[in-house]
């Protein structure tokens, strides 16, 4: 989506709605839509099924409902409805005024959320819209249900607070808009020729001093962010907002777009900043990668089906690896949290029974059935699909230190040719110029070899061997230690139930259990709570025989399962293991996690709530009393 200089905003308004919030404790507002100069003798008017930044459908037209259009005297027009999604509207004489109610109970960035203190409207599940208007400006008025609240959005704004412009469609549905008492920060960055505002806004229910400390790790992780492109977005309303709500009644999201972010989350930012900023920072970074260097599967979005993609495993796998790494670049995060992190994404990669089936680029097709998709039937997703995420963000982490050590070249040189060749013009980008400019920076060899082996087919690189070149190991989590399988258990009146399905090749599936066989005994062990099952397990060894007794679609049956090694990985540092790290490990290292912006402010300390002693950042725990450090005194 190109967006030429619009900060004039001399839009072409032919779009005008309005929102109230008069019944916002039984979560619903009332909207209205003014069409003008319609063209058309039927108008077609439709409720979108998808939302930019995700991939599946969602159908929000389940959420409004009482649709009533009136002509310019207020007369009511004929309404059809040619399917679930969509109104027609005829005998209009070119002006439509459309008014409905809308419903919004689940506080996420995909969704709507209309309560006494905070609303959220993601555009695409709160208004109607018609394709004849797509490429003409819209208004929109928001009528403010509380004085002592504020609106953040990237929409463009007007000499009135509350009212607001867009260009066309496709930058209104991807603009946010949240209403709550947010305390805002703002500040400018000034990036060699590139100057823009930053806004944050934390709606929370901590102390002010908290959000000043999650401010300066804010900075820090714009600052690296800022350093890895060398190069910022052209934010067309002059500004980056982050939409940040920390509340006890909201679901966890991150939620990029292309000004701006929606971030939620029930943990505090007294004990949890860290996982917070970790969102934070990958929504950012997203203003570059998918945002405007964007797949061409992806562009234009489209509201009314599913988005496929091939290059997810990119835009989601890229993205996942630094938000990791600007976490220890901008000095907020110790290497062992660091370590702690690439040993989930690659324990679920390296072990997963799904690579047999599918590539990266197959695993990023599967977002249509993934990517928070509701299905009422069963799946056998643990045995076919891993998170395009996790396998981008382990395919990045090999590319990277690929790079370092064969070409003394790092993955920041390739995204910045990425960003030169593609992001900054927005020409919109394939796997095949993916690898182009790879073979560029380095030789078609190494380009054909990376993409062949690990992007279209489902090998894996030698995550072992390059790991060791930063100082790095990777090896068993739990060496010795028994293992049935990575299996979802649940203990109801003193039973243990298979919740999931059993992962291939694992000893229980191999033995035939599966979602919805009850464990009665493990040897001599009666299960009955998870305390049994982790007894159970310790008294076994890898090697041996264990006998379950077990019901199976209601008849009891004893079997025999072959006990397996745990196979749990974990990255730890060469000084954790008394290992000497030689120079040039010492120097990769420092190259790879170091700052790369340059910080005027001081380091930041956290404190223990205990000793009130101060430490650095990166603990998460006080050495001298154990304590969960918290990010501000008290």
């Amino acid at each position: 989506m190109v967006i030429n200089d619009l900060r004039d905003n001399n839009f072409l308004i032919k779009t005008s709605y309005h929102i109230s919030f008069e019944n916002r404790a039984h979560h619903e507002a009332e909207v209205t839509v003014i069409f003008e100069d319609v063209q058309p003798d039927v108008l077609t008017v439709a409720m979108s099924r998808a939302s930019p930044g995700r991939y599946s459908l969602h159908e929000f037209a389940k959420n409004i409902y009482s649709v009533k259009a009136f002509d310019r005297e207020g007369i009511l027009l004929s309404i059809a409805r040619p399917n679930p999604h969509q109104w027609e509207i005829s005998g209009h004489q070119g002006y439509v005024k459309l008014a409905y109610t809308l419903f919004g109970d689940r506080a996420d960035g995909t969704y709507v959320s209309i309560h006494p203190t905070y609303i959220h409207l993601n555009m695409p599940a709160a208004f109607l819209w018609a394709k004849d208007f797509a490429e003409q400006g819209i208004r929109l008025t928001v009528d403010l249900p509380d004085e002592n609240q504020k609106i953040l959005t990237q929409l463009f704004p007007t000499e009135a607070p509350n009212v607001f412009l867009a260009p066309n469609m496709q930058y209104f549905m991807d603009s946010p808009l949240q209403i709550a008492p947010f305390e805002i920060r703002e500040w400018k960055e000034d990036f060699g020729q590139s100057k823009f505002g930053v806004r944050l806004g934390v709606f929370h229910t901590g102390a002010s001093e908290e959000i000043s400390v999650y401010e300066k790790m804010t900075k820090r992780l714009v600052r690296e962010s800022l350093a890895v492109w060398k190069d910022a977005p052209r934010f067309e309303t002059g500004e980056y907002v982050f939409m940040c709500t920390y509340q006890p009644y909201v679901e966890w999201d991150g939620m990029e777009h292309r000004n701006s972010t929606v971030l939620t989350s029930q943990k505090l930012l007294k004990t949890d900043a860290l996982d917070s900023a970790g969102t934070l920072v990958h929504e950012f970074f997203h203003a570059w990668n998918v945002e405007r260097l964007r797949p061409a599967s992806l562009e234009p979005f489209q509201f009314d089906r599913e988005n496929i993609s091939d290059e997810l495993w990119f835009c989601e796998g890229i993205t996942s690896y630094y938000d990791n790494l600007l976490l220890n670049r901008a000095s907020v995060q110790s290497v062992d949290k660091f370590c702690e992190r690439l040993s989930v994404f690659l324990t679920r990669l390296i072990n997963t029974p799904s690579r047999k089936l599918h590539s990266p680029v197959e695993m990023s097709r599967q977002a249509a059935f993934q990517d928070r998709a509701s299905f009422y039937d069963r799946t056998n997703t643990p045995n076919i699909f891993i998170s395009y995420y996790t396998y981008g963000a382990a395919l990045s982490l090999a590319l990277d230190l690929s790079l370092r050590t064969e070409f003394h070249l790092t993955l920041d040189e390739y995204l910045q040719s990425l960003w030169n060749f593609y992001g900054k013009t927005e020409i919109p980008f394939t796997n095949a110029d993916l690898q182009n400019v790879l073979e560029n920076l380095t030789n078609e060899s190494f380009a054909q070899h990376f993409f062949s082996s690990f992007i279209y087919d489902s090998n894996l690189p030698d995550f072992e061997k390059l790991l060791s070149t930063v100082g790095l190991a990777l090896r068993k989590k739990h060496p010795g230690k028994a293992w049935l399988g990575e299996v979802s258990l649940t203990f109801d009146d003193d039973k243990c139930v298979i919740e999931k399905p059993t992962l291939q090749g694992s000893p229980l599936y191999e033995a035939g259990l599966d979602r919805g066989d009850t464990i009665l005994r493990i040897d001599d062990t009666r299960i009955e709570e998870k305390a049994d099952y982790e007894d159970a397990l310790q008294a076994l060894r890898p090697g041996m025989a264990a006998v379950l007794e077990i019901v199976q679609h209601g008849a009891a049956k004893t079997v025999t399962v072959q006990v397996e090694e745990n196979p749990t990985l974990e990255v730890v540092t060469y000084e954790k293991m008394g290992k000497e790290l030689d120079q040039l490990a010492i120097k990769f290292r420092a190259d790879w996690l170091g700052a790369k912006a340059t910080h005027d402010e001081p380091p930041l300390e956290k404190h223990c709530p205990t000793c009130n002693r101060a430490h650095p950042f990166e603990f998460d725990f006080c050495p001298y009393d154990g304590a969960k450090l918290g990010i501000t005194r008290g």
